[in-house]
């Protein structure tokens, strides 16, 4: 027997419901703190893309910040190894093929 499509659940994304609760919070943080929504018509466009800026160099400090916690944290030891890894990953993988090519070439 078929089931009625209009009467199935939908599956619920936990990571997308987290995403608007938050954004339902900081939407009531802003009224609170400024008593104005994003609806508001005081701003014009160049104020709008001022703001989006400010928010960007925002996000940029912030990363920046971040580097800079992780390399106190680990060390350049951390990062360096992380790069003699990937180098190493790649001569491997070249070694492989030369063994590879070596074999196809060797006649027994």
């Amino acid at each position: 027997m078929l089931q009625d499509p209009t009467n199935m659940e939908k599956p619920i994304d936990s990571i997308v419901e987290s995403v608007i609760a938050k954004f339902k919070k900081r939407s009531d943080v802003g009224i609170q703190k400024y008593g104005k929504t994003l609806d508001r018509t005081d701003l014009n466009y160049q104020d709008w893309l001022n703001h989006i800026q400010e928010e960007l160099m925002d996000a940029i400090l912030y990363c920046e910040r971040l580097k800079k916690e992780a390399q106190h944290e680990f060390g350049r030891g951390y990062f360096a190894a992380a790069e003699i890894i990937k180098t190493k990953d790649k001569e491997i993988e070249l070694l492989k093929l030369k063994i590879i090519e070596l074999d196809a070439n060797t006649k027994f």
